[in-house]
């Protein structure tokens, strides 16, 4: 019997394995049924959508440009807006305090920068779909980010853009093994 230097090893192994057919059944009925798949890219498509749209509404994302984040419209709009939420001090509760009085600093910025007219309009749904496809061929990926020190919508946004890139590359990637017959029924 091979002694492993961590036993942990083939346990962690083992379930990853576990988790990884799982998943390939769920998603894909082993290769059986891959038009399961369009269902999943659906739901992820609509939850991102509402997430990054309500985001954007309650004035959580930000415009992702250096030349937009070090203009002086922008520093006036964070210096004026709603302070950052401290998640450490409010112990990360989901209900944490922020001040209904101000307003968020990418409110200020759209209503006051002339530049403002001139930047990537945001748009949920081409959001989310710019996450989930593996290019950048839309735009806003590029232009906008989840502000996660805003508010919890913004921090919810922020730790859902490497899952949904992450599901996004593997079900591109199986679904094209499927479609070329690389994986799927052999009858």
């Amino acid at each position: 019997m091979a002694l492993t230097p961590w036993p942990i090893v083939p346990w962690v192994a083992a379930r990853l394995r576990i988790a990884g057919q799982f998943l390939f059944k769920g998603f894909f009925g082993y290769g059986h049924a891959p038009a399961r798949a369009l269902i999943w890219v659906a739901v992820i498509l609509a939850v991102a959508w509402a997430v990054y749209g309500t985001a954007y509404a309650a004035g959580q994302m930000a415009p992702n440009s250096d030349v937009v984040l070090t203009s002086g419209a922008w520093w006036v709009a964070v210096a004026a807006g709603c302070a950052p939420v401290d998640w450490a001090a409010v112990g990360w509760s989901l209900t944490a305090p922020i001040n209904v009085d101000c307003t968020m600093p990418l409110h200020d910025w759209l209503a006051t920068a002339p530049a403002a007219d001139d930047y990537e309009s945001f748009k949920g749904g081409l959001y989310a779909l710019d996450l989930f496809v593996p290019l950048d061929a839309l735009g806003q990926e590029r232009a906008w980010a989840p502000s996660r020190d805003r508010g919890w919508l913004g921090w919810l946004g922020y730790a859902l853009r490497m899952p949904i890139q992450m599901a996004g590359w593997l079900i591109t990637a199986v679904g094209a093994a499927v479609l070329t017959g690389l994986v799927g029924r052999k009858d």
